[in-house]
């Protein structure tokens, strides 16, 4: 198991959480709730506000963007352009007491925001009445021709956690982050 060490710490992935803010996640007073609601399962160690680079919006979508067979599936394409070019920010959440990264994945909810439940992160795109469902242009026929703004992105196991963490941050960034957290 990666552990990443903090000046007097030692951080399992197990105590992390990474969540992304989508476009429509980075917007107050939806992203002020979005924070309220991490902080309930852990500590928020960093949130950092970046544009998001095709190559990034590429490699964070390719697992759940294609079958095991490398084909590429409808909403790939669609995400990952609705997603270049836009300012996201992303967040590390910390707690020692908890698999984060489970605790998040309740609380964000389905991808769908029309799945969720009351009290799910993703609901409020219902509750506020968002509009959610972005048309793209894509190349691909076999693509949707919209992706979902369901305000958050967020690590569904802990291998996705390990890798989508260093899409976004070197070893060398994390550990000066850890130790400004400790």
């Amino acid at each position: 198991m990666e552990k990443y060490k903090g000046v007097e710490h030692e951080v399992s992935l197990n105590s992390l959480g990474f969540v992304i803010l989508k476009p429509l996640g980075t917007i107050d007073p939806v992203r002020s709730e979005i924070l309220r609601r991490l902080k309930e399962v852990g500590d928020i160690v960093i949130t950092k506000k970046i544009n998001l680079s095709p190559d990034r919006a590429q490699n964070l979508y390719w697992l759940s963007g294609h079958d095991e067979y490398g084909k590429q599936l409808s909403h790939f394409e669609p995400i990952t352009r609705y997603l270049t070019g836009k300012d996201i920010e992303i967040i590390l959440i910390y707690n020692p007491n908890s698999n984060v990264y489970l605790e998040i994945d309740k609380l964000v909810g389905h991808y769908d925001p029309t799945k969720t439940i009351a009290g799910e992160i993703r609901h409020l795109v219902i509750e506020l009445g968002l509009p959610y469902k972005v048309p793209v242009m894509v190349s691909d026929i076999g693509s949707n021709n919209y992706a979902l703004d369901n305000l958050v992105h967020s690590s569904g196991s802990i291998e996705d956690l390990s890798r989508e963490i260093k899409i976004f941050f070197d070893e060398n960034e994390l550990s000066t982050i850890f130790q400004s957290f400790f």
